[in-house]
């Protein structure tokens, strides 16, 4: 009886041994398995669904670290819901904070910015020189925490950066005269009236400055 039994005892031990479930092995079929559903899992979260990226929908979210900028959460405009311009909100240093010292190096010697120019920057680009402004949100406030430094003529011709080191001079003009409505400068909460941010004229005098590599006081001839 027991040599009878042998064969069969032998044959439940080779099956036993050769799935895995005794010593804690998995087969291949089985991990592969669960590392694709993982992978599905994974795939699905980053993407917030199973149908790839998401379509868009017109609005503008891109950030930029290097400048501030947070993007939007809805449809650029430079018009309220109802059609009209936006309310005006100057940007001047003096507007966004009355009474903060005027950081700007400006005059006609060699080496500072020319006055016309600086005047400019004052006037309208104030949420790049105090911080902890008197008006609150929608308007940027974050002069003490970005590495773009505009206040001399050296920093000016130097170069700045988060993620890249890029130049200064070129940055700034291609956020003034190149980029798309939601990011140019100045800053989409700022408006001076008309539906301007800044003053047309202004703005053209600042973008030639930029044009021509930012000519000191000594050596900038307006247009």
């Amino acid at each position: 009886m027991t040599t009878r039994a042998l064969p069969w005892i032998l044959a439940l031990g080779v099956g036993c041994g050769t799935d895995g479930a005794g010593d804690g092995a998995s087969s291949p079929q089985t991990s592969g398995t669960t590392s694709s559903a993982a992978e599905t899992s994974t795939a699905t979260s980053a993407s917030g669904s199973t149908g790839g990226d998401a379509p868009d929908t017109g609005t503008s979210s891109t950030a930029d670290p290097s400048t501030g900028d947070s993007g939007s959460t809805g449809p650029v405009t430079d018009e309220s819901s109802t059609g009209e311009p936006p309310p005006i909100q100057l940007c001047g240093l003096e507007d966004l904070k009355p009474g903060a010292p005027n950081p700007v190096v400006s005059g006609t010697e060699p080496m500072q910015i020319p006055p016309d120019i600086g005047a400019i920057l004052v006037d309208n680009c104030g949420c790049h020189y105090a911080d902890m402004l008197d008006v609150g949100p929608p308007v940027a406030d974050y002069s003490d925490l970005l590495p773009l430094r505009i206040e001399t003529w050296e920093q000016w011709q130097g170069e700045y950066g988060i993620l890249t080191i890029k130049p200064t001079l070129d940055s700034c003009l291609a956020r003034v005269r190149d980029a798309p409505l939601g990011t140019t400068m100045p800053h989409r909460s700022c408006h001076v009236g008309g539906g301007e941010r800044m003053d047309p004229e202004e703005r053209e005098i600042l973008i030639a400055w930029m044009e021509a590599g930012a000519p000191d006081g000594a050596t900038w001839i307006p247009p």
